[in-house]
């Protein structure tokens, strides 16, 4: 299962060693680059390299004689980067119409348990009925809870551990109809 923090910052997000390129790349990479510009500008400032522009670069073979391979690759990276984007997108509204899915169908649970309740309610004495009024508030409340715990779940995957668990079933264990409110 992949685990995200929904709390980090973008920094965070960016500069986190785990996930992230931004760090791979950087500092191997783009540390070597920064230090090759400075001493090329240092050189140059200085003059000891012999060149006047860039036109001494092209004779050298530093020059680009023809931006056809920096335009393919523009639009290779482009392409992967907007795949990328459709990917974590499509993957994020999978997710959220799967939520939508499980509450839905918590949702028919419970109308179909209160429809068993409402249609034994007319063949009931008044005590039953009452019962069947309370079984129907507590349903409410017991899905209700179901699913705000399935969220906070999906929020943080270390939400309920194994003793809170423990304290709900006991809770669930315990509970009598007769003794509600």
């Amino acid at each position: 299962m992949i685990v995200y923090n929904n709390k980090a910052s973008s920094w965070q997000l960016t500069c986190q060693a785990s996930g992230s390129i931004v760090p791979r790349v950087f500092f191997p990479w783009g540390c070597y680059g920064l230090v090759m510009g400075i001493v090329l500008a240092a050189g140059r400032s200085r003059g000891y390299f012999p060149w006047e522009g860039h036109m001494a670069l092209e004779e050298w073979g530093f020059g680009i004689e023809d931006s056809a391979p920096m335009l393919l690759f523009a639009t290779i990276l482009g392409y992967a980067i907007a795949h990328r984007t459709n990917m974590a997108m499509m993957r994020y509204v999978q997710g959220i119409s799967n939520v939508q899915v499980m509450l839905t169908r918590w949702s028919t649970a419970v109308t179909l348990l209160t429809g068993y309740a409402n249609a034994a309610h007319p063949l009931s004495t008044p005590e039953e009925q009452e019962r069947l009024v309370r079984f129907r508030a507590i349903l409410g409340h017991w899905f209700s809870l179901l699913s705000a715990c399935a969220i906070r779940t999906l929020y943080d995957a270390t939400a309920f551990d194994d003793e809170t668990t423990d304290r709900l079933t006991d809770f669930v264990k315990e509970f009598r109809l007769d003794e509600a409110r």
